[in-house]
């Protein structure tokens, strides 16, 4: 039930995120990777293991490239830009960072 639920919260991180990234630049980019991090850290603090947070971050994952490919109308919701990029590196990084380091007891 953990895993269904921590991967569920990474999906709803990485909705968020890649909606709010692109809003009011820089604070949308900067509220979006930091509240994905803090998010990630709090799953892992309150269930205790560092596995959730691996596992939130596949969803994150699952979430985010979709986003940055093309739809099958040619859209997308993660643009190749300046914002975008950063947004992709910066909070692929940090999320991995975040879930690597151990849970404080």
């Amino acid at each position: 039930m953990r895993l269904t639920l921590s991967f569920l919260a990474g999906l709803v991180l990485g909705l968020a995120s890649t909606l709010l990234h692109n809003a009011y630049q820089p604070l949308g980019l900067i509220v979006s990777v930091a509240g994905s991090s803090t998010a990630l850290w709090m799953l892992g603090k309150h269930w205790g293991s560092r596995r959730y947070k691996f596992i939130a971050l596949a969803g994150w994952l699952v979430v985010v490239f979709k986003a940055s490919s093309l739809g099958t109308g040619g859209e997308l919701l993660i643009e190749g830009n300046t914002t975008g990029v950063i947004f992709l590196v910066s909070g692929l990084i940090l999320l991995i960072v975040v879930s690597a380091i151990p849970i404080p007891e």
